[in-house]
């Protein structure tokens, strides 16, 4: 392993100054007429605007707060809380077995948890 790290090391090291050949050759960017020359320490400098620190600061103000359900509620698509018990949760119907601790056929869930097996 080590023959292979000093291998890579030599190849980077020859590879070197045929980079630095290269960045020097590269010809010189033609600046545009119409800005002012940035090696030149004489050229003119445009000024800056006046902004003030404090512009377009807005105080904090505390948000208005809903209650959850109402929160819920807003944000689930078409479903309203009484229309959709599972409110959003998109729970595929039939698909899961009944444990066994299942009410029997005809029989409700006195829990009201019905069809939430895994939860």
């Amino acid at each position: 392993m080590p023959a292979v790290r000093t291998v890579a090391v030599a190849w980077l090291l020859t590879l070197a100054p045929a980079l630095a050949v290269a960045q020097a050759s590269a010809p010189a960017v033609a600046h545009p007429p119409d800005l002012p020359d940035p090696l030149n320490a004489a050229a003119p400098v445009p000024a800056l605007p006046d902004i003030a620190p404090m512009a377009g600061y807005v105080p904090y103000q505390s948000p208005k707060v809903s209650p959850w359900r109402q929160s819920n509620a807003d944000v689930t698509p078409g479903a309203t809380p009484a229309a959709d018990p599972h409110a959003g949760h998109h729970m595929p119907q039939g698909t899961t077995a009944a444990p066994a601790s299942a009410p029997a056929a005809g029989q409700t869930d006195p829990s009201g948890h019905a069809g939430h097996h895994a939860h």
